[in-house]
């Protein structure tokens, strides 16, 4: 099994090449667009290894183009959204670091972990672009709800060939995360609130669609 940490170490050892691409011009593209891009540089599909390497590529690419466009921002929205990052990434892999303590692992869930990294850095950018939109109205109980769901896969899970007891510290790990998630949102106007507790709420859905 991994840890977010552990998976972060594995993936920055991975070349990714950046084509002579700058972050802010991958994070342009988008993460389909930046696949798109190398498959079209190495006249092939990806395999899995260099796939998951250039999503890692991409998160990385997006945050660091975030950063920059938090910098613009008021003082107090630079503290408040760089907080939100932080708990977003956090709660985001935690939840990937569960499902594969609790499913019995296996190398697709360094591309969850990828992934997951690039889908909360895209959530950091919707918000710092002015550029989202909830599908719905969404509450703080949506989402507790939806987390707590996920205590029978763990309390299910099955000794011999999953972990348990690590799966139920990742999970405790991730609704920790979400109380600092909601409790930052509670501060910011609705819309974005829905916004943000909308993908809270959809990284609850297992990768493996179990």
């Amino acid at each position: 099994m991994h840890n977010p940490t552990v998976i972060a170490h594995i993936l920055g050892l991975q070349t990714a090449l950046n084509y002579g691409q700058t972050p802010a011009q991958i994070d342009a593209m988008g993460l389909d667009g930046w696949i798109a891009f190398c498959e079209k540089k190495e006249r092939k599909a990806l395999p899995e290894y260099e796939l998951r390497a250039q999503v890692y590529h991409y998160a990385g690419a997006v945050r660091a183009t975030n950063k920059a466009r938090i910098s613009k921002l008021p003082k107090f929205l630079q503290t408040h959204t760089t907080a939100l990052a932080s708990e977003l990434e956090n709660y985001s892999t935690r939840l990937v670091e569960m499902e594969e303590a609790a499913m019995g692992g296996g190398t697709m869930y360094i591309l969850f972990y990828a992934s997951a990294s690039a889908k909360s850095a895209e959530t950091i950018k919707a918000l710092t672009t002015n550029n989202f939109k909830a599908k719905a109205k969404f509450v703080v109980s949506d989402v507790t709800k939806a987390l707590n769901s996920l205590d029978p896969l763990v309390k299910g899970a099955d000794p011999d060939f999953s972990k348990p007891s690590n799966a139920a510290a990742a999970l405790s790990a991730a609704k920790a995360s979400f109380s600092k998630i909601a409790a930052l949102m509670a501060k910011r106007p609705r819309p974005e609130s829905d916004f943000v507790l909308e993908y809270c709420k959809s990284r609850t859905i297992l990768n493996s669609g179990t």
